[in-house]
């Protein structure tokens, strides 16, 4: 139904003459807020910037409300910059400095982007603190690793090293992973050392273990020993476990970093408790005692208290550490409170938990109970 409805605005629109849009974009101004109305004023503000843009930039300067005034300026910008990219920057850049410049400037980059992603680059550059424009760089890099992957992750390495680079390189890579995985590996191992060259391994590691976890698991046993490798094993394995948990599970109990190790496999078991709970207790039965497995049932308790709070806290139960096992089975009781309280105080009562956890546990009220 709501297709349905957003196809019949669609028509609508497009059946409005060019002379019909400011008294439609002024109906939509002055109604309620809705989600129609959002969608209407999508369309026609870029409908009229593609044809008249200095009307259009003329009635939306009109506007009192400055967030209206703000989404009309881009989506102006955005129609004007699809039918005259030089024109509609040119325009951008000779605007005065505040925010209305910016979200021009951004819109303008994101059309431009679809021909011409160097010059959008270097008109979002024009803005103060670009960088800190996360929302804009996206925009123009994500439209640019479509196209060119490769030209897009250089031109990266040409922008300051900081979180907003490392987070478009992230973008960038996993686009390129999705299409030539081995190109986009190598490209990552070419890079020089350090927080660039991470995150690309990094992200082209984690999308080679959502698709196969053995072979991404089998490459990262050939780097060296260290911290780096220890975190692309942690990221691998968090995707890996996604689609073939027990695997991924195995190879990370196996992995010689102890502390690594016991990461990997505390943190794989909040996913798969939640998405396959048997499977994961049964694999959980046959664990060794030791660190690890105290670490994966705590994991697989704190996950599954609210479903099956009778089986968490019967392995919790089982900790090998006794504070451990203490914090362990406390935390499945609190959380066993809150759906069955009864149980829960029965089997706390004939626990073997300290005597004043058991006292306040029995005079503490459930949810529904509670005025």
């Amino acid at each position: 139904m709501e297709l349905r409805n957003q196809y019949r605005l669609h028509r609508l629109l497009a059946s409005l003459e060019t002379n019909q849009w400011s008294a439609a974009i002024a109906a939509c101004l002055n109604s309620p807020q809705s989600y129609n109305k959002t969608l209407a004023l999508m369309e026609l503000w870029p409908q009229w910037g593609r044809t008249d843009p200095p009307s259009a930039l003329a009635y939306a300067d009109s506007i009192q409300d400055f967030q209206d005034r703000k989404s009309a300026i881009a989506g102006i910008a955005r129609g004007w910059a699809g039918a005259d990219p030089a024109a509609a920057s040119a325009w951008a850049r000779q605007l005065p400095r505040n925010r209305l410049k910016d979200s021009a400037i951004g819109a303008v980059a994101s059309a431009l982007a679809e021909t011409d992603p160097n010059s959008a680059l270097d008109l979002i550059k024009t803005v103060s603190a670009w960088w800190e424009h996360d929302g804009m760089v996206f925009s123009v890099f994500d439209t640019w690793s479509e196209r060119a992957p490769v030209d897009a992750a250089n031109a990266i390495l040409q922008l300051p090293d900081n979180m907003t680079t490392a987070k478009t390189l992230e973008r960038v890579v996993y686009v390129w992973a999705k299409t030539d995985l081995a190109a986009a590996r190598t490209w990552a191992e070419s890079l020089h050392e350090g927080n660039l060259r991470s995150t690309a391994r990094s992200t082209v590691i984690s999308y080679w273990a959502g698709q196969d976890g053995q072979a991404a698991a089998g490459y990262i046993e050939q780097l060296p020993d260290g911290q780096e490798k220890n975190e692309l094993a942690y990221n691998a394995v968090l995707q890996w476990v996604e689609h073939d948990p027990q695997p991924a599970a195995s190879w990370a109990m196996q992995y010689p970093d102890d502390t690594t190790a016991c990461n990997m496999t505390s943190n794989l078991m909040h996913t798969w408790a939640e998405s396959d709970p048997d499977g994961a207790a049964r694999w959980i039965e046959g664990l060794p005692a030791g660190d690890i497995r105290d670490g994966v049932i705590n994991a697989f308790a704190q996950r599954t208290a609210l479903l099956d709070p009778g089986r968490a806290i019967r392995l919790a139960n089982t900790v090998g550490d006794e504070e451990s096992r203490r914090q362990a089975t406390q935390q499945v009781a609190r959380q066993w409170l809150k759906v069955d309280a009864v149980a829960a105080k029965t089997w706390v009562a004939q626990s073997a938990l300290p005597d004043d956890f058991k006292k306040d546990f029995a005079g503490s009220k459930s949810y529904s109970e509670q005025p």
